[in-house]
Formats: structure tokens, sequence, C-alpha cells
């Protein structure tokens, strides 16, 4: 997970230059913070990478605070808290094409 201003648009291109293909580190996500988009020709590019991207209006401070003070366990009795991670899920999140990627890539054969 990196957490950076929207506006910084060095930074989401370094970003996406490490999320390219077969590279060893995973990128869970990114959120961009101060209520910043980038420019439209980089919201292009980052919608064809498979990185996550949120935005939101906080200072990257209080971002990097509030993911350090998550509680991010859900027991089988906390009906109220996964009902709302369904809500969120269904509302937030193209499972179409999570599933879409998650399917293997057929080998060709003599390419390895």
């Amino acid at each position: 997970m990196l957490i950076t201003a929207g506006d910084r648009e060095d930074m989401i291109l370094a970003i996406l230059g490490g999320a390219g293909e077969g590279s060893e580190a995973k990128i869970a996500g990114v959120v961009l913070t101060q209520g910043y988009l980038p420019q439209p020709g980089l919201l292009k590019i980052m919608r064809n990478k498979q990185v996550p991207f949120i935005s939101v209006k906080h200072d990257s401070f209080m971002v990097a605070s509030q993911i350090s003070q998550m509680s991010v366990k859900t027991e089988p009795g906390d009906t109220e808290k996964i009902s709302l991670i369904q809500e969120l899920i269904e509302a937030n999140v193209n499972i179409e094409r999570i599933i879409q990627m998650a399917m293997p890539i057929p080998m060709v054969p003599g390419t390895i």
C-alpha cells in the first residue's frame, strides 16, 4: 500500500513503472491524498494498469495514521460489520474484473 498526494504525478509515474508485468514487488493499492486527481492523460494510463487507486480528501499523514490504527479482524459473529463489508464490496469492487484477471493465462507450448 502506497500513499501519496494526488498531484504528485512524478510519484504516480514511478509507482506505475514499478508495477510492470513480472515485477517482484506487488502493489496492493495506492491512496491519492489531498483530494487531488492527476491529469486526464495520466488517469487513462492508471486505468490500464493492474494497480487499484483511490482518492481521498485527507492529507498523507492523516491517511497513514488511520490505516495504521485500523483493526482488520472480522469475526463470524460480527454480522453488522460483515453486512457493511458486503455492501462496500458490491458498491466499489469490480468483481468481474478481478475474476477476469485471476483466470490463468494459457501456456503456449515451447515458450518456457
